[in-house]
């Protein structure tokens, strides 16, 4: 049953969704701009090797620098597995893990200022038992569980948002796919610098030099870009798709490529993948339909 809440008891709750995270944590938000208090929580989070983060933000600004600092993204980009996505449309605000998910009028900025009116409701997720029960009372009643029609509905916000930044966590599966120990991350995708770039031109000023003489000098208020170094690998050669040719995704990304489950990666993620060649390494992203999959998909089986 979800519950209103408000005050105190709103701010304890986008804290434990953050601290109770253990698979996934949604943020979801136009604006990612995150309050010392949020900071803290997520850097108990630091060294959570199987905790997937995906942060959504963005609206209408033209200027993205408003919507999300370069000092959250240098923090941000520093976890085990974390994903940073763009949507203009974005105005609602949403936070979840697999416990819960928590919608509200509270911005990451504000957590724990009490000089604001802020609301919520947060819903329980269903456990498996409980899911299979809740199930067989929708096919009778015709009824959604609230949480679940909310984390199908952000969900598809997520896929549909622009990837900008992209950093998977990479292990050894060890013997027989036991005791799989985390031996680094790789960045797959980060086109971050770009689109800030993008999104901030450089600011016009014009300097007198004489009475009747104007020149005006060009001030770049972002830093320049830093080209990614790039791996030492064979060359990729993306095989044709077979006939009537369909819209598929990138297993680790997520990326639209076309649909062809003999290479269902995309070239950078491609790459990253050959460093190690484990075609039973679980991946992120259903080739077929682009929905998470949460490690259930792999190479040698790229769709749920």
């Amino acid at each position: 049953m979800p519950d209103f809440i408000h005050g105190t008891e709103l701010n304890l709750a986008l804290e434990q969704t953050i601290g109770n995270a253990e698979n996934f944590l949604w943020l979801i938000n136009p604006y990612i701009q995150l309050h010392d208090r949020i900071k803290q929580e997520l850097k108990k989070k630091k060294d959570a090797t199987g905790l997937n983060i995906v942060v959504v933000f963005g609206n209408d600004n033209t200027d993205a620098t408003k919507t999300i600092s370069e000092e959250d993204i240098a923090f941000l980009k520093t976890f085990p597995s974390v994903k940073i996505c763009y949507n203009k449309g974005l105005h609602a605000k949403f936070y979840a893990n697999e416990l819960g998910c928590l919608i509200t009028s509270l911005d990451l900025h504000q957590f724990a200022v009490n000089n604001h009116i802020e609301t919520g409701v947060y819903a329980t997720a269903k456990s498996m038992l409980g899911k299979l029960a809740t199930d067989l009372v929708q096919k009778i009643t015709n009824d959604t569980d609230f949480a679940e029609k909310a984390l199908a509905y952000f969900e598809g916000i997520i896929i549909n948002s622009e990837l900008l930044f992209s950093k998977v966590a990479n292990f050894d599966n060890g013997i027989l796919g036991f005791n799989k120990k985390y031996i680094g991350s790789s960045i797959v995708v980060d086109g971050l610098a770009s689109f800030l770039a993008k999104t901030n031109p450089p600011v016009i000023v014009p300097i007198v030099a004489t009475p009747t003489v104007e020149i005006t000098t060009t001030v770049t208020t972002t830093p320049p870009k830093e080209e990614p170094i790039k791996p030492s690998f064979g060359t990729y050669v993306q095989q044709p798709a077979p006939p009537k040719q369909e819209l598929g995704f990138c297993i680790r990304t997520g990326i639209p490529i076309p649909f062809n489950p003999a290479n269902p990666f995309s070239a950078d993620a491609y790459k990253s993948w050959t460093e190690y060649g484990d075609w039973d390494f679980p991946e992120n992203y259903c080739h077929t339909t682009g929905k998470p999959s949460y490690g259930r998909t792999t190479m040698r089986q790229p769709s749920l």
